[in-house]
């Protein structure tokens, strides 16, 4: 069982320790080093986002397109104008 004194002692130890930590943290060095894990971390995410893009981008050119999609798509008042035409054509 521990003394009473070297209960306060490691005590005392430990707030030099947090002391040296926060300090450590604080110092620019420091922020430099977060600087650069945030940039790189920038860097992860976008790679891997466009990654993503490209797989899915990859899948779709292999399945061809779904069921009721057109390969090129047309603005939706131009398809409209495109059926009156050939109803008139039928008639």
């Amino acid at each position: 069982m521990e003394s009473k004194g070297a209960g306060q002692s490691g005590m005392a130890e430990m707030m030099k320790n947090r002391e040296a930590i926060t300090r450590l943290a604080q110092s620019s060095d420091a922020q430099k080093l977060r600087d650069l894990l945030q940039r790189q971390s920038g860097g992860v995410q976008q790679a891997a986002q466009a990654a993503a893009e490209q797989y899915l981008e990859n899948i779709r050119r292999m399945s061809g397109p779904l069921p009721g999609e057109d390969k090129t798509p047309e603005a939706p008042a131009e398809a409209e104008g495109a059926e009156d035409a050939e109803r008139g054509q039928e008639q």
